[in-house]
């Protein structure tokens, strides 16, 4: 689960704010206290273990709900550290909106709130990897193998449009296994939320199909020295065919990878048309596929695209 801002050291009171909050320490990893947790939060409810990841705006813990006794993770932020003043309002309507989300490939949350300085989101406990180490580790995903974990994927991402919200992330690392086996369920993570102003604009955005080719090849399909350059490649580069990679790959899944990337959104597959294009490759590799390839065009305007790829990017 990724994050977006470091959490360190003891908060201050935000600048120009009169800040009502009782001033408690951050927790900081590796400081446990006599009972084996590292810190608390909402009164002593949840009690933080160990760190599992960190990003540029906050960190990701393994904690114990003493009240229900389940294992939970728990996203936390620094507000006292943060120079946008919007960033806890943005932190609750992730909440809100990613707590609407009932889908067995969505990480399921189960509270939120702010206590001193850190705001937080309590969520189920994933036990197995992101799509990310994997590839990383061990390198690409076999398609026969990433197809039906890549169909559970992009139905969690129609449920969400379904309710008018888009998860403006998606990349390997935001999708986590819900145990160590490739077979488990794959959970999407880390909504980073934005509302869809058309909830009939269902066409998942090319960002999908870049997370499609970077598991089924180990690879992304646009490199770049910089986010912004990796989201510009996006709207103006020719992606590489799935097939120039993986040699024995279904032609209909190329053409799928193909058409997630096209340069014009109102061209790409909605979720439905991919979970359904997905389930048929798994089906029958041989068989015609539902989806045809893009015709070649130039660059595409997709600003949307370039903004979420380079947050995304930009976060990772």
């Amino acid at each position: 689960m990724s994050t977006d801002e470091p959490l360190s050291g003891n908060p201050s009171s935000r600048t120009g704010q009169n800040d009502a909050r009782t001033t408690r320490p951050m927790p900081v990893a590796g400081e446990a206290g006599a009972d084996g947790s590292i810190a608390s939060l909402s009164n002593g409810r949840y009690q933080l273990v160990e760190r599992i990841g960190a990003g540029s705006i906050g960190q990701v813990w393994r904690a114990q709900d003493t009240t229900l006794q389940r294992e939970v993770a728990i996203k936390t932020i620094n507000l006292a550290t943060s120079a946008d003043p919007s960033t806890e309002a943005r932190f609750r309507r992730e909440a809100i909106a990613t707590a609407g989300l009932n889908h067995p490939s969505i990480v399921q949350i189960y509270d939120s709130g702010v206590d001193g300085h850190s705001a937080y989101i309590v969520m189920e406990f994933l036990h197995g990897p992101n799509l990310q180490s994997i590839v990383t580790e061990r390198g690409p995903i076999d398609w026969r193998a990433a197809v039906p974990l890549l169909a559970q994927v992009a139905a969690g991402l129609g449920s969400a449009h379904r309710l008018g919200v888009v998860h403006r992330d998606v990349k390997p690392a935001n999708v986590v296994l819900s145990s160590e086996e490739l077979t488990s369920t794959p959970k999407l993570v880390d909504f980073g939320i934005a509302r869809l102003a058309d909830q009939q604009a269902t066409a998942l955005t090319s960002t999908f199909g870049c997370l499609m080719m970077t598991v089924l090849t180990g690879q992304p399909p646009f490199p770049g020295e910089s986010p912004v350059a990796v989201a510009r490649a996006q709207v103006y580069d020719t992606p590489p065919l799935l097939r120039s990679r993986v040699p024995d790959a279904p032609v209909s899944l190329e053409n799928l990878v193909a058409a997630l990337m096209d340069k014009s959104p109102e061209a790409r597959p909605s979720a439905t048309e991919t979970v359904a294009a997905l389930n048929a490759i798994h089906g029958d590799p041989d068989a015609p596929g539902l989806i045809e390839p893009p015709r070649p065009a130039g660059p595409g305007t997709d600003m949307a695209t370039v903004a979420m790829s380079a947050a995304a990017l930009g976060a990772a």
